[in-house]
């Protein structure tokens, strides 16, 4: 397995304490959307990594880049059935600081 697939394996298995919050139904949807992000941006996480891996671009770079990446994270069936702005926004922002946190600790030397 490479490293690459060790990262999108550590997001996907941090993906269920995030929607604690939520019930059973809603669970699901929310990590739906947030696979469906993680395979919509596969090609360019597989990049940033590399890069952040290299030494190429530094940890604030790569924070960036999936901050920037953040607007396409949709969790739209959260939105639909009705759930709060304010906790799909905390939501969304655990799910990127996940997504950094599985890379740094992925890609950077310890």
């Amino acid at each position: 397995m490479s490293k690459f697939d060790d990262f999108l394996s550590g997001v996907s298995n941090g993906l269920a304490p995030l929607v604690t919050d939520f019930a059973a139904g809603l669970r699901k949807d929310a990590v739906d959307d947030m696979l469906a992000f993680l395979d919509a941006k596969k090609d360019d996480l597989l990049r940033w990594t590399d890069l952040l891996a290299k030494g190429q671009i530094t940890q604030l770079e790569f924070t960036m880049l999936v901050n920037g990446a953040k607007s396409l994270l949709k969790l739209r069936a959260l939105r639909v059935a009705g759930v709060q702005l304010a906790r799909v926004q905390r939501l969304r922002s655990a799910f990127v600081d996940l997504v950094i946190q599985q890379a740094v600790g992925t890609f950077l030397p310890g």
